[in-house]
């Protein structure tokens, strides 16, 4: 009898839960603000997250334009004066995450834009959870919100993640590490909005939340990478 095939398997099976759409717990609106504070250093003098399990998106070392692809994720320039991913700080316009000024991150609206308004779209191409960022000079004009397909799970201000939320560029309250974390419910799509002073961030974190029967057809991968080895 011919062996089994299994390295294949399960390789297709990596890559098919890693970016395939899943059903997950139906979308449902949630209450309470789902956030909570804290990372760990990134060698880099930022911050980033501690959570286990979840995958980084750091944004590199170099400026780029929207829109930009990571792996499965996509960024978008949705309305306004967009965004971009920059290195560094402008006076009177934009400031890297805790003065950091080394390591490239996101910014909105665009840094080339006259616009005092801005959006981007953070595309998962699945279901996501939780989801985390290095907040930078923080400010009740910044507004997460984030969807389930068409349904908007939770959105806030600036002023949900720091109090008094007041753009302070050096201040430790108004740079840091914010965590969202939905639970059983999944995130497919965020919108970062500003009105008034920029929104930076950096070192964007997701998990990912397995597809009804992932579990199980990892399961079947895995038995039969035994089977062949027993062969």
């Amino acid at each position: 009898m011919r062996p089994i095939r299994t390295m294949p398997i399960l390789r297709a099976l990596s890559t098919s839960l890693l970016c395939s759409a899943a059903l997950g717990v139906g979308p449902v609106a949630v209450a309470a603000p789902p956030v909570t504070f804290g990372g760990v250093p990134d060698g880099a003098g930022g911050l980033r997250t501690a959570v286990a399990g979840t995958t980084t998106i750091d944004f590199g070392t170099a400026p780029a334009s929207l829109p930009a692809n990571f792996g499965c994720v996509s960024y978008t320039s949705t309305d306004w004066g967009g965004g971009d991913i920059v290195v560094g700080s402008i006076p009177g316009a934009i400031a890297a995450p805790g003065l950091t000024g080394t390591s490239a991150y996101l910014a909105v609206p665009s840094s080339r834009s006259n616009s005092s308004s801005g959006q981007v779209t953070v595309s998962f191409g699945s279901d996501r959870n939780p989801f985390g960022q290095f907040r930078g000079s923080i400010d009740s004009g910044n507004r997460l919100a984030f969807y389930d397909g068409a349904t908007l799970l939770w959105s806030g201000s600036g002023d949900s993640v720091a109090s008094p939320a007041h753009g302070c560029q050096s201040c430790a309250g108004t740079n840091r590490y914010v965590n969202f974390d939905f639970g059983a419910h999944a995130v497919d799509r965020i919108a970062m909005t500003r009105h008034g002073r920029a929104f930076e961030s950096d070192n964007h974190a997701y998990g990912q939340v397995p597809a009804p029967g992932a579990l199980e057809l990892l399961g079947i991968g895995l038995a039969a990478l035994g089977l062949s080895r027993r062969r």
